[in-house]
């Protein structure tokens, strides 16, 4: 954590993505690692920024259940309906996996829970209890 902290101070490229399209702030995401996450975020890397399969920071968390990086990402902007290259959303991801947290921030910020052809491939119904929250979360 120091290191890569050190490093953000001495203006290391926060953007700069190994060759399958991660960057730091992915595998801060990835690895429950909120404070590099947030410094990444404050020294200007692009919150949107996608790897090869199209996946982004904000989909790592909905997947892993990161809500403080989720909303964090949320917060500095990152795009809530982005959709990977199966068109599958972090809403998708956040609902799948029963992060209810992160689904309702990913809906009161704006994302659309429209289901890609390739997710409802292998997607039950999304669970009860998100369904429950997300329409009492929306606006009448």
């Amino acid at each position: 954590d120091e290191s890569v902290l050190a490093s953000i101070k001495v203006g290391a490229n926060v953007n700069h993505a190994n060759k399958y399209g991660n960057t730091a702030l992915t595998t801060a995401v990835s690895e429950r690692h909120a404070d590099i996450a947030l410094a990444l975020i404050k020294a200007g890397t692009d919150v949107n920024h996608a790897d090869k399969d199209g996946d982004t920071a904000l989909m790592a968390a909905a997947c892993r259940g990161h809500t403080d990086s989720a909303r964090a990402l949320i917060k500095a902007g990152a795009d809530v309906n982005h959709a990977d290259k199966d068109g599958d959303t972090a809403l998708m991801a956040a609902a799948y996996r029963g992060h209810t947290d992160i689904a309702l921030a990913l809906i009161k910020s704006g994302a659309i829970s429209a289901v890609s052809p390739s997710f409802s491939a292998w997607l039950t119904p999304v669970p009860a209890l998100i369904r429950a929250r997300a329409t009492a979360a929306l606006p009448s």
